[in-house]
């Protein structure tokens, strides 16, 4: 397999989850280097992260012909003219969540887009993790039947990056908890639920020093007629998290609890899982050839 030279554009906070997760896949790839406007924001990622090369121009590292993949790890509003110039440039591009800051904005992303078929990716790691593979795989094999709706919840009480710089600003982030936290939550769903058609939603700010919401509470109606309830802070008191969704057979969680009516189809279920996802069995030695 070819390595994947990675280059990483914004030095911030979450590059180096980034460089973290290139360093994990090993010799598959190889971060080639970073660009920041900061000189101080470089310096302190490569006192963390090793890169052997260092930008405050981006369109130095968009040059190098060695750096197939550019993950944009920027501020919301900046989005759309970095992941452009990056497609034409011939780069695949792996966005941070959320695509941009404004719908205007994510349009003409999907616009420039779809000139370079399968180039362009957003953040949303969740859609990989176990738990919710194992969730989609019971909706998708008709176990919890018909899809009635579900629920969500994300609540925390968070502060390093509230008051400073660009969270919570509508300008820069396009919002605040809806948008830059429970939006995971909130695809995972839509994944499930399908395409969503309706609203009703409050939000205030109810103690974080920013201009844009710290709490919401939703309910989303969903074109099969489903109807999602959400709700999340990063102002509460008691932190916790939960995400469910319920169907005509029975219902199911991200902590991979089942729950029906009819206590054999919830074994059924339990057991389907557990087959389904049991991890391989190591391989047995093959015997030895005994010489008389």
């Amino acid at each position: 397999m070819d390595c994947v030279g990675i280059g990483i554009i914004g030095a911030g906070g979450i590059s180096r989850d980034h460089a973290r997760g290139v360093a994990d896949v090993g010799r598959r790839a190889r971060l080639i280097g970073v660009a920041d406007l900061s000189g101080d924001r470089l310096r302190e990622f490569w006192g963390r992260h090793f890169a052997p090369l260092a930008w405050t121009d981006h369109r130095e590292l968009l040059d190098r012909p060695d750096i197939d993949l550019v993950t944009v790890c920027t501020p919301p509003n900046t989005h759309e003219a970095l992941v452009i110039e990056s497609l034409e440039a011939g780069k695949a591009v792996l966005c941070e969540k959320p695509l941009a800051h404004t719908l205007a904005s994510a349009d003409r992303i999907i616009a420039a887009a779809e000139r370079y078929p399968g180039k362009l990716c957003v953040s949303h790691q969740l859609r990989h993790d176990p738990s919710f593979e194992r969730l989609r795989w019971l909706v998708e094999q008709g176990w919890l039947g018909d899809l009635s709706g579900g629920s969500m919840e994300r609540f925390s009480m968070l502060s390093g990056k509230f008051g400073t710089g660009w969270w919570g600003r509508w300008d820069v982030a396009g919002g605040g908890v809806v948008i830059t936290q429970c939006i995971h939550q909130l695809d995972l769903m839509i994944r499930l639920l399908g395409r969503p058609v309706e609203v009703a939603a409050t939000m205030s700010t109810e103690g974080q020093p920013i201009e844009s919401e710290d709490t919401f509470e939703a309910q989303v109606w969903f074109e099969s007629g489903a109807v999602l309830k959400c709700a999340g802070s990063v102002y509460a008191r008691q932190p916790g998290s939960a995400f469910r969704v319920e169907g005509g057979k029975g219902s199911a969680d991200l902590s991979g609890a089942v729950e029906a009516a009819d206590a054999g189809h919830a074994r059924a279920m339990r057991d389907a899982v557990e087959v389904a996802f049991a991890p391989p069995k190591p391989m047995s030695k093959a015997p030895q050839a005994r010489v008389a």
